[in-house]
C-alpha cells in the first residue's frame, strides 16, 4: 500500500493501539478505500472478520438520519471474543451528512459501543461538527512526495518519464498516482468520459445529468476534468488560454462544493462554463 510516510506512521500507530473512533481525511484518489481495508483486515481476525458494517450515501447522495439510526440498531447486537476489537462500523463520505445526522452519530462517539471501532471517512473534515472532530483520532491522507513516487516507479519497473508524468497528473494523490502509472481500466474510463464531456456542447452535457447525478459518478467526472485540464496546461501543443479558464472554473466549483452548494447546480455550472 503506497502512502505518504507520515500517513503510514499514523495508520500503524492506530492499528497498534486502536481507539473507539478514527476520522480518515481524504478521498478515494488519496487511497481511502485501501487504508480502510488495511485497518479492517488488521483489526478484525478469526471469528470476528465478518463483523463489519458500512454506511455510504444512498439515492440522495447524502448520509441521512435514517442511515445512522439503522447503524445504531445494528450495533445493539452484542459481540464476543477475546480480541480488543470485535466489530468495525464504517461511515463513508460523511461530509454529505446533515447536521441532524451528525448529531445522531455524535451520540455513538460519546458512548462508545463495546469492542467496536467507528471509522469515519470524509474528504473535508471542516464540514463536520467540531465536537465530532475533537472526539476522533485523525488519519490525514497526505500526498506522497516525488522521492516516494520515483522509488515506487523504480521498484515496479516503470521508466522515469512515465513516473514524472503520473506524479504531475495525480498531484501526489497516492491511489491516483498508481492508477495513472499503471494505466488502470478505471482510470482510462475516467479520462475517456472527461474528454467526451469536454468535447461536446453545453446542451448535450446538460442532458447527461442522469449519468452523473450520484455523488460517486459526479466525483469521477469532476476528477477526470481536473486531470485532463492540468495535463493540457503542461502540454506545448494546446491552447493554454482556454485551459487556464477551465482550470480556474473547476477550482471555483471545488470551492463552491466545499460550501455545500447543491451538486445539481454545480453540474449545471460545469456544463455551461467549460
Amino acid at each position: 500500500m503506497l502512502l505518504n510516510q507520515n500517513t503510514n506512521k499514523t495508520v500503524e500507530a492506530f492499528c497498534n493501539r486502536p481507539t473507539s473512533s478514527v476520522l480518515i481525511i481524504g478521498g478515494k484518489e488519496h487511497g481511502s478505500d485501501e487504508v480502510i481495508d488495511n485497518i479492517t483486515k488488521r483489526l478484525l481476525k478469526g471469528e470476528n472478520r465478518h463483523n463489519l458494517y458500512r454506511v455510504s450515501p444512498q439515492e440522495k447522495n447524502s448520509i441521512s438520519i435514517d442511515d445512522i439510526r439503522e447503524l445504531k440498531n445494528n450495533l445493539k447486537t452484542k459481540v464476543t471474543g477475546k480480541k480488543e476489537v470485535a466489530r468495525i462500523a464504517i461511515v463513508e463520505c460523511f461530509e454529505t451528512a446533515s447536521r441532524e445526522s451528525q448529531n445522531a452519530l455524535l451520540k455513538l462517539l460519546e458512548e462508545p459501543v463495546y469492542k467496536t471501532v467507528l471509522v469515519i471517512q470524509t474528504t473535508d473534515d471542516q464540514r463536520l461538527l467540531s465536537t465530532i472532530r475533537s472526539r476522533c483520532q485523525r488519519i490525514v491522507l497526505l500526498p506522497i512526495n516525488e522521492q516516494q513516487a520515483n522509488e515506487f516507479g523504480n521498484e515496479n519497473g516503470f521508466d522515469k518519464s512515465a513516473v514524472k508524468k503520473a506524479y504531475l497528473l495525480s498531484d501526489g494523490k497516492a491511489k491516483l498516482f498508481q492508477d495513472v502509472l499503471q494505466d488502470s481500466p478505471s482510470f482510462q474510463t475516467k479520462i475517456d468520459d472527461a474528454k467526451a464531456f469536454i468535447g461536446t456542447s453545453s446542451l448535450i452535457r446538460l442532458s447527461m445529468y442522469k449519468k452523473y447525478e450520484k455523488k460517486e459518478q459526479f466525483e469521477e467526472l469532476f476528477s477526470g476534468l481536473e486531470i485532463i485540464s492540468s495535463a493540457a496546461l503542461h502540454s506545448p501543443q494546446t491552447l493554454h488560454i482556454r485551459w487556464k479558464k477551465i482550470v480556474t472554473e473547476l477550482k471555483v466549483c471545488r470551492s463552491l462544493q466545499q460550501k455545500n452548494v447543491l451538486q445539481k447546480l454545480l453540474f449545471m455550472r460545469i456544463c455551461v462554463s467549460l
